[in-house]
């Protein structure tokens, strides 16, 4: 705004009436607070109920680097950092932990393995598909 005062012509002045950076910051801070509790979160989630601190990394891991992606390809198209931004990137980090989860159960190996024959299990007999029960 200092820059705007030396362009003016004589005499010509400018007010602020309205100055929103004070409610995006706001956001902008509840934002990085939100996050970092989901991220603990889901890491607190995802190892109680996979027990694997491999996992727990893998999500770790994939919510910042996909943070600095979006804010690379944010400046790339010039987009400005406002409460809109704000809110998609929110339910943008929602999606990515909850695609992650369901990614990590997917690849979790199963107590029982299923062949071409029917499923195997060391406590149970094993079972035989088509052998005429239907």
């Amino acid at each position: 705004m200092e820059e705007l005062k030396t362009v003016l012509p004589a005499g010509a002045s400018y007010i602020v009436t309205n100055d929103s950076s004070k409610y995006t910051r706001a956001a902008l801070d509840a934002v990085q607070m939100d996050l970092m509790l989901a991220v603990l979160l889901v890491a607190a989630v995802v190892l109680l109920f996979l027990h694997a601190w491999r996992n727990v990394l893998i999500i770790v891991l994939a919510i910042p680097t996909s943070m600095v992606a979006t804010f690379l390809v944010m400046y790339a198209f010039g987009f400005s950092l406002n409460l809109m931004t704000l809110m998609a990137l929110a339910l943008t980090v929602g999606i990515l932990v909850d695609d992650a989860t369901v990614v990590l159960t997917g690849l979790r190996p199963s107590p029982t393995r299923c062949t071409g024959e029917g499923v195997v299990d060391k406590k149970r007999p094993r079972l035989r598909w088509g052998n005429g029960v239907r």
